[in-house]
């Protein structure tokens, strides 16, 4: 997704460049600019991280793996608390968080979503890599092992990866245990038709991905554009000396 998301990130500065050009200096343009496009602008630059990960879930889903990848991490997920339906959105949420929530729904049983949805941010998304990046390069030093094929940064890497893994699904055993958490007598097993290995339809796919794209922008532009208006508000309002 990344050649996609330079080019988003590149329409929306060339936009920002324009209108601040053609509004007049002074607040609409200082709105225009950072609030609109700064806030915004910078939240549609991950549409295009989220409609390929639609579409390569989809491509999973579609060819019946999927299904059989929930069915064999039922049983380890049970220990957390977890549902096999728990793996598709604890993979999601590698990417970002948002879709991999909403992927979450799918769960029959209330604790487990919820348990799922209250843990699924400890995943290491994408936007952490940066500062993964960032971290490693300046604290842990460029070692290489075993004539190069071991490295102590992507060591270190790995273990960044690890470790969000395993606080979620400590985290979800924590609350499993909780008075209000336990499990429910009248929850049904776990039950999952696994459908045939075959070629995914590419319309209905496509359709999904445009889909998925719309509603996460319908559902998180206005809570990011009423962010950036505060914080856009907030950095006008004259600090007291």
């Amino acid at each position: 997704a990344s050649p996609l998301m330079d080019g988003v990130e590149t329409v929306i500065a060339q936009l920002a460049t324009f209108s601040s050009q053609v509004i007049p200096e002074g607040m609409l343009n200082d709105f225009v600019t950072d609030a609109l496009f700064g806030g915004v602008g910078s939240f549609l630059v991950f549409v295009p991280q989220i409609m390929m990960l639609t579409l390569i879930i989809g491509l999973l889903e579609d060819s019946g793996y999927l299904a059989r990848a929930a069915l064999i991490c039922h049983k380890p997920l049970s220990y957390f608390g977890l549902s096999g339906r728990s793996f598709i959105p604890y993979l999601s949420g590698h990417a970002c968080a948002i879709p991999a929530i909403m992927a979450a729904r799918t769960i029959e049983s209330p604790r487990k979503r919820l348990i799922t949805m209250m843990t699924i941010p400890l995943m290491s998304c994408s936007a952490r890599l940066p500062v993964y990046a960032l971290l490693i390069a300046v604290l842990i030093p460029d070692t290489s092992y075993l004539g190069g094929l071991v490295n102590l940064q992507g060591i270190t890497f790995f273990i960044l990866y690890f470790i969000g893994i395993a606080m979620a699904l400590l985290v979800s055993t924590l609350l499993n245990k909780l008075s209000g958490l336990q499990k429910d007598q009248t929850e049904m097993p776990f039950i999952l038709e696994l459908p045939t290995y075959r070629l995914p339809h590419w319309k209905p796919l496509i359709h999904r991905v445009l889909t998925s794209a719309k509603q996460f922008i319908k559902r998180a532009a206005p809570v990011i554009f009423m962010v950036s208006l505060v914080i856009w508000v907030c950095g006008k309002i004259p600090c007291a000396r």
